[in-house]
């Protein structure tokens, strides 16, 4: 007979594995999902680790924690600059969330391994739409993940609280729905709150202050989100918004700034997905717990993480719904992690438990299948990388210096390693470059579109030397747009 740890440790083997290939395209792929929000991130890693600055915020921001910057400097002093260099590391936390979620379900919420693999399959395989957005070098999108497990394991440490809680926030301000999960849960946390509190307070003040007197490019606006309640959000966020995180409708990868021709996602995952739901809630609502309360707090805790992830972004989220920024709402997915770690809690009929298991994995083998393709695809006929393209041409012609549009200029400024520097015509991250633009003696332009007049059409943008009057392009943006 298997001793049992092994059977989990076998299983949670299977769990890193699955985290590992559903990330590896669009870590190591630099086609795959990147631009110029996460080329930002990017140069203000290589700047850091060259010596020549000491970012705590995002360029031009004040607000996301550079996180990921410190903790991927290493590998871009080693490798040099690189996307593959750049996403590693946030692969690695998606491994270490892995972990932490699993040993958390197993723990905290008494569960099997194998119940606990299959309560987070929402996480370990999502569709490549969301797979994409949990290694995206965004400043924040894999990290409150780390920071809400790490706030539950912090939860009885008040001191400890404040300084995980603070820095979390700093990082994402996502990270407060777990601060409040904790207040409405946890009675530890609410009477450590006189002395988690003042130190949450202290340790913003001291980054912001060691942000304002030696970090780099520290201007700008702070966090974007108010008040916006629209009743039309609401059916926005369940007709669109998760119904493309959950790979719940048709779409095609490409209109995600995904490097793809596929589409992922159907009505048949929807159902499948609803009707495990409705099962598991119909059986919570029916079946009395048959564990402590204690077990069920920490899949509770995840529930509401996954509400108030929702909720706030119908509420506090940019005016303007826009799909690019399904990154906001990414925590959504611990929603059903919660739902079916209480659901395999506290079930005791086999038969209906089977039905459930067979539809959430039959969820998961529709997502794995969106996987393979997108291997099968870039094994044989990989898109074509039109921004490594366009260095390419810029290098060869000895072009050096130039000005374009921003979802234009600092992705090829990155890539180029600043062999090519691009200055933003509008929106500005990086002051030094428009300056050394102004200096430059051989310069360029470029934009979106054919050249009409003047000028060499490269791929999609025209190219136009010189510093004088620029060649206007014939054709509006073709990238989708991003936030």
């Amino acid at each position: 007979m298997v001793p049992f740890r092994t059977v989990s440790s076998r299983i949670l083997g299977v769990v890193l594995l699955l985290v590992v290939l559903r990330s590896v395209i669009f870590v190591f792929c630099e086609q795959a999902h990147f631009d110029s929000d996460q080329a930002v991130y990017g140069l203000m890693t290589k700047h850091l680790a060259e010596g020549r600055a000491f970012p705590l915020f995002m360029y031009g921001q004040k607000y996301l924690l550079a996180v990921s910057v410190y903790l991927a400097a290493p590998f871009i002093w080693a490798f040099g600059p690189s996307v593959a260099a750049l996403k590693v590391v946030l692969l690695v936390v998606n491994l270490v969330v892995a972990v932490l979620l699993f040993l958390l379900l197993r723990g905290e919420a008494g569960l099997s391994p194998a119940a606990a693999s299959v309560a987070m399959v929402f996480f370990v395989v999502p569709p490549a739409l969301t797979s994409s957005r949990l290694v995206e070098f965004q400043g924040a999108t894999i990290e409150p993940f780390l920071w809400i497990l790490l706030l539950w394991l912090a939860r009885s440490r008040p001191a400890l609280l404040g300084v995980v809680g603070a820095v979390g926030v700093l990082n994402r301000e996502f990270v407060a729905y777990g601060l409040a999960a904790l207040l409405i849960l946890d009675g530890r946390a609410r009477r450590g709150t006189l002395i988690s509190a003042p130190v949450f307070a202290a340790t913003t003040l001291m980054v912001r202050w060691v942000a304002r007197t030696f970090s780099s490019n520290y201007f700008g606006a702070g966090t974007p989100f108010g008040w916006h309640l629209d009743p039309a959000r609401l059916g926005w966020l369940f007709t669109e918004n998760l119904r493309d995180m959950f790979g719940m409708r048709r779409i095609l990868l490409a209109d995600f700034n995904i490097g793809s021709r596929l589409s992922e996602g159907s009505w048949f995952s929807g159902i499948l997905l609803l009707c495990a739901l409705g099962v598991a809630l119909w059986r919570l609502a029916r079946t009395k717990a048959k564990s402590a309360a204690g077990a069920s707090a920490f899949p509770v805790y995840l529930c509401l993480v996954g509400l108030f992830s929702m909720g706030s972004y119908v509420c506090f989220a940019p005016a303007v719904a826009d799909r690019m920024l399904i990154r906001y709402n990414l925590l959504a997915l611990l929603l059903p992690c919660g739902v079916f770690a209480l659901y395999f809690a506290r079930e005791t009929r086999c038969v209906l438990m089977g039905l459930v298991i067979a539809c959430v994995a039959l969820w998961a083998m529709q997502n794995t299948w969106s996987h393979a393709r997108l291997y099968a695809e870039y094994l044989t006929r990989p898109p074509i990388n039109s921004y490594r393209l366009l260095v390419d041409y810029l290098e060869k012609q000895h072009l050096g210096v130039g000005r374009g549009p921003y979802w234009t200029a600092y992705h090829v400024t990155f890539l180029s390693g600043e062999r090519v520097v691009i200055a933003a015509d509008d929106t500005e991250r990086i002051p030094a470059y428009r300056d050394l633009y102004q200096t430059a003696g051989r310069r360029f332009t470029i934009h979106e579109g054919s050249c009409r007049r003047s000028g060499n059409t490269v791929i999609r943008w025209c190219v136009t030397a010189g510093g004088g009057s620029e060649d206007q392009a014939s054709e509006t943006p073709v990238d989708p747009p991003k936030q």
